[in-house]
């Protein structure tokens, strides 16, 4: 068991939570140095107890799990499977093996009914950031994907008290209504992130939606180039456009240039 999982299991009976926690949603090898890109939820929901969790050994819960009615994948499962499908078809890998060597997880790892209903709010989320900060003093992703806007306040208010400066945010339309994305983009000397708020996909599935596919296109151009190189200058939408302008055919199946190097 790491230390950051076994301080979620310490908390977790310090702030009197019942019903289980969860750590890392895929492998433990994902959480290391060379880990390019990041996919941060917010908590497990649920109102019974589930035993707690580490990690999981055999790929990204997204995909091996099912939580669905009838042991199925659900529409967030099914929606962030299509968000890893388009950049990794813009790198000419495979979706499947890019969220298997992802750093997936949720922010506060314990699981409650809503996030209304989250015992000891104020403690459980001091807490949580602490646990994203050691995080992030373990792994340096250069892209970081939010399910929702709290997990992009809180991750990046992590990123700023570990000295990365906020240089330029976005909120492009989504394609659904005034529903937008956000891509905020921190440095700190060389090192480059890019954070990327998506609208709660259990709620606004954009991936796969015809009126949504120029946002989902621009969404996943920003995260295909931020995973390629960790430059942080120019722009956000002048990159992304340089990037298109210098597409070439996917190389194929192959995942290689993917997977962390380990």
């Amino acid at each position: 068991m790491s230390p950051s999982a076994r301080r979620s299991g310490l908390a977790y009976e310090d702030l009197d939570h019942q019903l289980g926690w969860n750590f890392l949603n895929g492998p433990a090898r994902t959480l290391a140095h060379e880990t390019r890109l990041a996919f941060v939820g917010l908590n497990p929901g649920g109102d019974r107890y589930y035993p707690p969790k580490t990690s999981v050994e055999t790929g990204s819960a997204y995909r091996r799990e099912r939580w669905g009615k009838g042991n199925t994948l659900n529409p967030l499962q099914l929606q962030v499977r299509r968000l890893f499908d388009e950049p990794a078809g813009k790198l000419g890998g495979d979706g499947a093996q890019l969220m298997d060597d992802t750093l997936a997880w949720n922010f506060c790892p314990f699981r409650s009914p809503s996030w209304d209903k989250l015992p000891n709010p104020k403690e459980s989320l001091a807490f949580s950031a602490e646990l994203a900060s050691s995080v992030f003093a373990v792994c340096e992703p250069r892209a970081i994907l939010c399910l929702g806007a709290e997990v992009d306040r809180q991750i990046g208010a992590v990123l700023e008290k570990r000295g990365l400066q906020r240089i330029e945010a976005q909120k492009p339309p989504a394609g659904w209504g005034k529903v937008t994305y956000g891509l905020t983009r921190y440095a700190a000397g060389d090192r480059a992130v890019l954070v990327v708020r998506l609208p709660h996909l259990s709620r606004f599935g954009i991936f796969g939606r015809p009126a949504s596919a120029a946002a989902v296109d621009r969404l996943t151009d920003a995260v295909a180039h931020a995973f390629e190189s960790p430059s942080p200058d120019g722009p956000v939408e002048e990159r992304t456009s340089q990037r298109n302008s210098q597409r070439q055919p996917p190389r194929g199946p192959s995942a290689e240039g993917l997977r962390p190097h380990r």
